[in-house]
């Protein structure tokens, strides 16, 4: 702010009043805020939609009253259906009755809800909104209940922590509850009580080792409820001891001793000890000592990890508490070796050499028992030469080995002593003739596999019989002397089966046997193959589901098919498992097919992928036919338009007529027409010529006989017509040849008409008289016509002018 200086006013004073300014505006900014934070939370406020009370805890059969309130300016209140008469409540997802709604004012609906009951209930207020049903708010209403009675109370003494009660509470009374343990002690012929109070298990007081009763109290605005009393008559049996320590087990053959240290007590009170040892196939065993520390136990099976703990407790008529348990202490049992059956046994593979891989399995000592260093491999030929092969831990190993006879030997050792021994045999290849089993079956029922056999003619020993799985070369094994073996096996898989006969100084030949523990559906089949599609029938093929797909075997297989690509009614045919075609017939003509194929076994099928096909609306003979009509067509075609035309042609194009043949004159039969030559103005080789004479109707008798120039054959010399045109038009008429006539004047062709009628004259050219037409098509316009001429010329019409006459006439007034 500016003061001016003529006010009078000091710098002082305009400092003081721009600080009271700058006052002024920050309360009035400072009171703006104000409002606007008043404002904002009082709308934030009037925005709630609620149901009250919220969440209360009434008691048992008490009334309460539930409210909704939704402001103008909520989001509840907003809606275009919104009307606090429109709302409707209810309990526990049923529907309240409508004589308990009420209305607190205009704007906030209400309901009652009576002697309430239940531990627990939900109050939801709603409304329909476009039909349906919107929840607008709810409440928890919670039950008030009297404590439950306290059960299972114990205690126990811990030496130097103290004597702690337990017990079980129940469910939770939604209220305060307090417990109180009280003990009442006898001791010295007088009784003393005292407590301890707790919100929750446990409750502990200080040690007092005397007889006492003890129970527990349940407390709380709604009542209260006792626990059974306790009686601890031996105060003894409620110590809880440390566990033993030091805990030791040495293992003599077939047994183990134990021995421990017990804890220690500041009271002369004998002590029980429970020991317990455990294998993992088998349950646990217990056994009590009394005073003592030392336990011999037997371990009945060999070579087997067992686990052994100790605990302790007070001696007493009843045992409470026991100490905890000592950790576990692992011995495994000893092993006699001598006594045991290694059962070996071979696998062999032959390959195309000849050599062959025999895989060796035999059932060894665990190597968790320690009882053997390893085994020892030796082969033994016939010959009686003894190879040592290798030693080793394993149970297994592979040797290859040629078309002879073999004796394989195995032995476990320790510390270079053999402890036991088994040998089997190796057959040659080409070797005696010994006969396998008999009528071999197997079947499986409830999981395990039942395999039978009947015994060959030959005398033999016994019988081996290995089995495993079809993917995995781990093999169990077991020889028998009866002619059946059962064995549990896995669901869902393949189990390769071989049985051989042991005679006694080789094996027999192996039969083998598939089998599941339990079947389940084939595998599905690889591809299906659709051909030889005709109009009513089709050929479908199919490969065969494989013997290892999991998890069936296939029994048959069906087929089936329906028109069109999309769902739909389908039809079927079944065919035994052995087969992979059948051909469908009574198939529409023209219509798309879908087929696939189901693979069944005992216990279900699966399908195959869907394959299309579509039937032609012809079958192939008919196209073979319409093939053949069809060439017949495009030969016979040309042949019949160039007939039709030759014989249009005849219609249209009438022949010209051979002069020769006229009646207009007579040709010699032994005059054969030449080609002639005129030296005109136009070349007119290769055309014969007509002569034509005024006023000649017909042709005259005299001119007929008129002596012709004679070529030295005694032939008419055709040349000598020539003349006129040759001798540049003669004055004196010629003698017509024979084959020249004369012609009219145009007046008496057509009356007048200045065109020719007759195409053989439309070249004429008449002559001064206007009634011969001279010289030929032309007359020979480099020779004057004389004055005296009024001979006959012969004209001359070419056959090619005649034939042009014929088809395009040409008018006289063109000439």
């Amino acid at each position: 702010m500016i003061f001016p200086p003529d006010l009078g006013i000091s710098g002082a004073t305009r400092g003081s009043t721009a600080n009271c300014a700058k006052g002024r505006m920050f309360s009035s900014t400072f009171l703006l805020l104000f409002i606007a934070v008043v404002v904002c939370r009082d709308q934030n406020e009037n925005e709630k939609c609620e149901v009250y009370p919220k969440d209360p805890v009434v008691s048992k059969g008490d009334n309460i009253r539930v409210m909704f309130r939704a402001p103008d300016n909520s989001l509840c209140g907003n809606f275009g259906s919104y009307s606090p008469e429109k709302v409707f409540w209810m309990l526990n997802d049923e529907k309240i009755n409508e004589t308990l709604y009420t209305m607190v004012n205009s704007t906030i609906p209400a309901v009652d809800v009576q002697n309430f009951t239940v531990r627990t209930g939900t109050v939801t207020c709603h409304i329909y909104v476009e039909g349906k049903n919107t929840i607008l708010g709810g409440t928890n209403i919670k039950l008030h209940v009297p404590p439950e009675k306290p059960t299972n109370v114990s205690c126990v003494t811990v030496i130097t922590e103290g004597f702690t009660c337990y017990w079980h509470s129940g469910e939770d009374t939604l209220s305060d509850t307090t417990y109180t343990v009280t003990r009442r002690v006898h001791w010295f012929n007088a009784t003393e009580n005292d407590s301890c109070t707790s919100r929750s298990s446990p409750c502990s007081f200080p040690d007092l080792l005397f007889s006492s009763e003890v129970w527990v109290t349940a407390r709380s605005s709604q009542g209260e409820a006792n626990s059974d009393v306790l009686d601890l008559k031996d105060i003894y049996s409620t110590v809880k001891l440390s566990p033993p320590q030091k805990v030791k087990a040495e293992r003599p053959f077939n047994t183990v001793e134990l021995t421990w240290e017990g804890p220690k007590i500041g009271f002369n009170r004998a002590l029980v000890y429970e020991v317990q040892y455990s294998y993992q196939q088998g349950g646990p065993s217990h056994k009590r000592v009394t005073n003592s520390t030392r336990l011999r136990i037997n371990l009945e099976t060999p070579c087997t990890r067992y686990t052994i703990s100790v605990r302790c407790a007070v001696q007493a008529e009843h045992i409470h508490v026991w100490s905890d348990w000592s950790p576990d202490t692992t011995v495994i049992s000893p092993l006699d070796v001598h006594s045991m059956d290694l059962l070996l046994w071979r696998k062999i593979q032959s390959d195309e050499s000849g050599n062959r891989t025999v895989q060796l399995m035999w059932k060894g000592v665990p190597t968790s028992c320690d009882a053997i260093d390893g085994y020892r491999v030796t082969l033994k030929a016939e010959n009686n030469r003894t190879t040592v092969l290798f030693n080793t831990t394993r149970t297994k190993a592979s040797i290859t080995v040629d078309k002879e006879a073999y004796t394989v030997k195995i032995v476990t050792y320790r510390r270079e002593n053999i402890l036991s021994e088994d040998t089997t045999t190796i057959p040659a290849l080409d070797g005696e003739g010994f006969l396998p089993v008999e009528a071999a079956h197997v079947s499986s029922h409830n999981g395990q596999i039942n395999v039978s056999w009947r015994a060959p003619s030959q005398s033999h020993t016994s019988y081996m019989v290995d089995w495993s799985t079809d993917d995995d070369d781990d093999y169990s094994w077991q020889e028998t002397k009866t002619t059946n073996i059962a064995f549990s096996g896995q669901p869902l898989k393949l189990y390769k089966i071989t049985v051989t006969p042991l005679y006694s100084k080789s094996s027999g030949p192996e039969t083998i046997l598939k089998a599941y523990a339990k079947e389940g559906a084939p595998g599905a089949v690889p591809w299906v193959n659709v051909t030889d599609v005709g109009t009513e029938g089709a050929l479908v093929r199919w490969a065969a589901v494989p013997p290892n797909a999991c998890c069936g075997f296939t029994v048959n297989y069906t087929v089936f098919y329906r028109p069109g690509p999309g769902p739909g009614p389908e039809e079927s045919v079944t065919v035994p498992g052995t087969q992979q075609r059948v051909r469908l017939g009574r198939l529409r003509s023209g219509t798309t097919y879908t087929v696939h194929v189901m693979a069944s076994s005992i216990a279900g099928g699966t399908n195959s992928s869907d394959s299309v096909f579509t039937t032609p609306s012809y079958g192939s003979h008919f196209i073979i036919m319409l093939w053949i009509f069809g060439g017949l067509a495009v030969v016979l075609l040309p042949m019949i338009v160039l007939c039709c035309f030759i014989i249009q042609k005849k219609h249209i194009l009438k022949s010209v007529p051979n002069p020769r043949d006229s009646d207009a004159v007579s040709w010699p039969s032994s005059y054969s027409p030449m080609p002639l030559l005129l030296p005109c103005e136009e070349s007119y080789s290769e055309k014969p010529r007509v002569s034509m004479r005024d006023g000649c109707a017909s042709p005259s008798p005299t001119s007929t006989e008129t002596a012709l120039p004679v070529s030295p054959d005694q032939q008419p010399d055709p040349a000598s017509d020539l003349g006129p045109c040759a001798m540049k038009c003669p004055q004196e008429p010629i003698r017509s040849p024979p084959y020249l006539w004369e012609c009219p004047a145009p007046g008496e062709w057509d009356g007048g008409k200045k065109e020719p009628v007759s195409p053989y004259l439309e070249n004429c050219i008449p002559s001064v008289k206007q009634s011969v037409y001279p010289c030929g098509e032309k007359a020979c316009r480099s020779t004057p016509n004389p004055q005296g001429f009024s001979a006959t010329m012969p004209a001359y019409v070419s056959v090619e002018g005649l034939q042009e006459g014929l088809l395009n006439p040409v008018p006289y007034a063109h000439l």
